[in-house]
């Protein structure tokens, strides 16, 4: 889990980098957008289903969407929601 504050929409070209790099791990890169923040989420052996995962981590969270393909996902979710979602992270992995 990586977070960080950036001008450039680089989330996904980082998390995708670093995960063809470890193809076994799963990466969820955290930019901030203002009012917001966006999750980019990889993991290139197709071990888990990312869309799932996040879907089970912003359940409840007003304002926070999630989707994607099973090797690559995003999520957007309320700055003040972050803690709650790290949480909800947790459980939502295998």
């Amino acid at each position: 889990l990586y977070y960080f504050k950036s001008k450039f929409r680089i989330a996904s070209i980082i998390s995708t980098t670093l995960s063809s790099k470890e193809f076994n791990k799963t990466f969820f890169i955290i930019s901030d957008k203002g009012k917001f923040l966006k999750i980019s989420a990889r993991r290139q052996d197709g071990r888990l289903d990312l869309p799932d995962i996040l879907r089970k981590a912003i359940k409840g969270l007003k304002q926070a969407t999630a989707g994607g393909h099973k090797r690559a996902a995003a999520a957007r979710i309320l700055k003040k929601d972050f803690d709650r979602f790290k949480e909800e992270l947790v459980d939502a992995l295998p």
